[in-house]
């Protein structure tokens, strides 16, 4: 954090990468819901909320309060609710 304040142009080239992968789940997201499969009407937006599922558990807490990063059961239990999360929202 402190490193951003000092080189935000560091952070901002970094978050953008890390975006920039951000749309292989949009294009799937998008074919979903033209197959049917989802019923979506903001791709880019739900796919920001997955992520956000996520990064709550295995990014925001290590970034911010040091936490170690979460060992495999619990891992499987962070990926497994998401998952949940989303096709019970987006189910069509």
């Amino acid at each position: 954090m402190a490193e951003m304040m000092h080189s935000p142009h560091r952070i901002n080239k970094a978050l953008a990468e890390v975006e920039s992968r951000d749309g292989d789940l949009t294009s799937w997201i998008i074919s979903a819901d033209t197959d049917g499969k989802l019923k979506v009407t903001d791709a880019e937006f739900a796919a920001t909320q997955f992520f956000a599922l996520i990064k709550a558990f295995c990014f925001w807490p290590q970034l911010v309060q040091g936490q170690a990063f979460p060992e495999k059961t619990q891992q499987v239990k962070i990926i497994n609710s998401a998952v949940a999360m989303f096709i019970g929202n987006y189910k069509a």
